[in-house]
């Protein structure tokens, strides 16, 4: 896949560094990035922002791999487990460095198990750094969705209850993504990526089947 960053994420990685977190949806709500643990208070939705960063190394052989991780405080943790309360809903955004597109199996292009089985694309024409917002103000172009084109697709977030896909998630090229996830009962899940993105011929190898690079676990308590 190619990997070149576009001038978005750049914009995207320097809010990071600078520790300038956070999406302001300003179309309809302002929420401020996730913390990976669950809080023992939880005042309206658990904000979760995942980022999907590319040319990570995998090992001598596999080379450079995409990789998720949750940003948590201004930093890129790992996303070996991801841990959410139950009992809200998970406000959850995906931002996405990666411009190239991998093979999706045609039932992983739709959206399910998110709040009216859609989510919210953003890509770089869509958005304006603003210092009002203190984040990303989203315009007026972004697209509210109930499937991607099967060829149009870099990564998703899949959550499995055992082996049973319960939430889908298809995250275009640099782009950011947004949906809601209804409230979730108490449990250990598992998530991966659906797209073959990963090494080997068939895509499916290398970061694919690593834990906290295109899969891991999602507990819910």
């Amino acid at each position: 896949m190619d990997k070149a960053n576009s001038l978005f994420i750049i914009g995207v990685a320097a809010l990071i560094v600078a520790g300038a977190i956070g999406v302001a949806w300003v179309m309809t709500y302002n929420s401020s990035p996730s913390q990976p643990q669950a809080s023992a208070v939880q005042n309206g939705p658990y904000q979760l922002t995942l980022v999907i960063t590319t040319n990570n190394y995998f090992n001598s052989t596999v080379g450079d791999q995409p990789a998720f991780f949750v940003l948590e405080n201004g930093s890129l943790v790992p996303s070996t487990t991801i841990t959410v309360p139950s009992g809200v809903e998970i406000s959850i955004t995906i931002i996405c460095y990666d411009n190239g597109t991998a093979p999706v199996p045609a039932s992983m292009s739709r959206v399910f198990g998110t709040v009216g089985n859609m989510e919210q694309i953003v890509n770089n024409t869509m958005v304006n750094m603003t210092q009002a917002s203190g984040g990303l103000e989203i315009l007026s172009g972004a697209q509210n969705v109930s499937a991607v084109n099967q060829n149009d697709i870099a990564h998703t977030f899949t959550l499995f209850s055992q082996s049973t896909p319960i939430v889908n998630i298809p995250v275009p090229p640099t782009s950011v993504v947004h949906a809601v996830i209804p409230a979730m009962s108490p449990g250990v899940y598992q998530w991966h990526c659906e797209a073959a993105c990963g090494s080997g011929p068939s895509g499916w190898s290398g970061a694919m089947d690593t834990p906290g690079w295109m899969t891991g676990g999602f507990i819910v308590s």
